[in-house]
């Protein structure tokens, strides 16, 4: 702020003060201490010469066309600038108290789907059942189950060829009407290790996508995600180079957890201050084993693991 001058009286320092701010100079009118008079400051250095000329012509001629009713205009500019300062306001978010905020949000689709997957491993043996309840179960959460396929589950996994070839190896139950089945199958899990891998992954990603983004939200992108990563697999198990005509059982959180990850990944770049970035020790953890369970493992389902990751990187990008 610089002084650039005294005027002593009252109203023609307000007067003076409005036409400096309709000519784009932010400017204060304060009383001097024990005086009837008053000082003009103005913000910027770079006003000061011009701001000094405009007073020298003010004091000759405070009536002057020049310095008519600036009043009006300047109620509008000090509004205008008041609405601006507010939505700036708006969006300024104090980083401890959002992330206190967060953490004490709940994420029940989250404890929801933990929930359903460990009562799902419960009642079906953790995916490996024989009991004929524990059968009916998994049959009815597969993609495919084995009967609607034709196949001997009997034989050795790896030699699972279906006695039908085609699309309906996999499609006949969900062509069928039983459209469940493109989202229930991320609730099985294949042993313990299986189940305890994805259920710690949906609660560390989505349950910071819950609270950040709300629980419908995250309804949204676990159904979109499952629909893709479950159907991306079954067109892999019938058309992919390496499949072949056979069948597939699978099932997990997996295609799920790498949707999550990939929406966190990209949201963390593109609105970091959401708090949903991700330490690269993760991002590499997460990116090497999809690449080497995609090499070596063929009884993994990594065929949904990409394309649930390529679906939470889609979101993202489209959702921002």
């Amino acid at each position: 702020m610089r002084l650039i001058g005294i005027i002593e009286d009252e109203a023609r320092a307000k007067q003076f003060g409005d036409y400096l701010l309709t000519q784009g100079m932010a400017s204060t009118v304060e009383k001097s201490m024990g005086a009837e008079r008053y000082q003009v400051w103005v913000e910027h250095d770079d006003h000061v010469e011009v701001a000094v000329a405009m007073l020298d012509r003010f004091r000759l001629a405070p009536d002057a066309a020049e310095f008519a009713s600036p009043h009006g205009e300047a109620a509008r500019i000090r509004a205008e600038r008041r609405k601006n300062q507010a939505k700036r306001a708006s969006r300024i978010v104090d980083v401890r108290t959002h992330q206190a905020g967060l953490n004490r949000r709940g994420a029940p689709l989250t404890t929801m789907l933990v929930l359903l997957c460990v009562l799902v491993g419960l009642s079906t043996g953790l995916g490996y059942g024989e009991q004929p309840f524990q059968l009916r179960v998994i049959d009815a959460l597969l993609f495919q189950p084995p009967e609607a396929a034709q196949v001997d589950v009997a034989k050795d996994p790896s030699d699972m060829v279906a006695d039908r070839e085609g699309w309906g190896v996999m499609f006949s139950s969900v062509g069928g009407g039983e459209i469940w089945r493109l989202v229930t199958p991320m609730l099985i899990h294949f042993g313990i290790v299986h189940l305890l891998f994805n259920m710690y992954w949906l609660v560390q990603l989505g349950g910071r996508i819950e609270r950040v983004r709300g629980t419908g939200y995250l309804v949204a992108l676990v159904l979109v995600s499952a629909v893709v990563s479950n159907v991306g697999q079954a067109v892999w198990t019938v058309a992919g180079p390496w499949s072949g005509p056979g069948y597939s059982m699978f099932g997990g959180m997996s295609g799920v957890v790498y949707a999550l990850f990939g929406y966190v990944w990209v949201m963390g770049k593109r609105r970091p201050i959401e708090g949903l970035g991700l330490d690269v020790a993760t991002i590499w953890a997460m990116m090497t084993w999809l690449v080497l369970a995609g090499l070596f493992l063929d009884f993994v389902a990594n065929a949904a693991h990409v394309m649930g990751l390529v679906a939470g990187v889609v979101w993202a990008r489209c959702r921002t």
